[in-house]
């Protein structure tokens, strides 16, 4: 069912290496998505900073009790490339929130607290939240592989289980004003994964095995490592 889609491996080849790793693309597709995602929310940011800065001013400070809305984007976000989020504030410098969207790695599900150093939910603050991404199963890719039988080394379509994972996520970031009932924040931290890369996923392909180029694929997209977020919450 999954046939061979590149040639073999010639030792030394400068050329077919290049040439093969060229082919894994597709597998590094998914990356690709999630840094054109979060290039187009910093430039959000950008164009509004100056609205920013002159509503901030003039409006009234966020109280205890509010509940928002919100969207997020990014690279490690908690609720995977894009996702919602719901959170309340039992007071007027601490939130609490619940979030889910969709990732490279299936459904992500977190929920979290944040600690504001100024009240009304302004300025720099502490995050930590649990997110879990729950996998896919028959996840078809191309990779580098070892036939194990022939011991040669292609390219080849390959099926993959991609397990769940459990993620710490330890971050800070700055919340700004847009409107009175608005705010943007940017955030920035390391998730760290509960469980080893290589117990991530699971090859289904019989015969072959990853080589460790795919193996250095495979932990680039798995879940975990450097937070880069944006977000947008709406009061209700």
């Amino acid at each position: 069912m999954l046939g061979n889609t590149s040639r073999s491996f010639i030792p030394g080849a400068h050329s077919a290496t290049h040439h093969k790793f060229s082919n894994m693309m597709p597998a590094l597709s998914i990356l690709r998505v999630s840094i054109v995602a979060f290039s187009f929310c910093i430039g959000a940011l950008l164009t509004s900073s100056s609205v920013q800065a002159q509503e901030r001013l003039a409006a009234p400070p966020l109280g205890a009790g509010k509940t928002f809305v919100g969207l997020e984007s990014g690279l490690n976000s908690k609720v995977g490339l894009i996702g919602l989020r719901l959170q309340t504030a039992p007071n007027n410098r601490a939130v609490v929130g619940l979030g889910a969207g969709l990732g490279t790695w299936g459904i992500k599900l977190g929920f979290y607290g944040r600690y504001y150093f100024k009240e009304s939910f302004r300025g720099s603050y502490l995050h930590l939240g649990y997110s879990l991404a729950t996998g896919r199963r028959n996840f078809e890719t191309e990779l580098e592989i070892e036939d194990t039988d022939l011991g040669s080394i292609e390219n080849r379509m390959v099926l993959l289980d991609l397990n769940p994972v459990g993620l710490i996520d330890l971050g800070y970031g700055y919340s700004a004003r847009i409107t009175p009932n608005s705010r943007l924040y940017f955030q920035t931290g390391i998730a760290f994964r509960t469980a080893r890369v290589v117990d991530t996923y699971d090859l289904r392909t019989d015969g072959v095995r990853l080589t460790g180029t795919s193996e250095t694929v495979m932990q680039i997209l798995s879940p975990g490592g450097l937070i880069l977020t944006i977000g947008i919450d709406f009061g209700l």
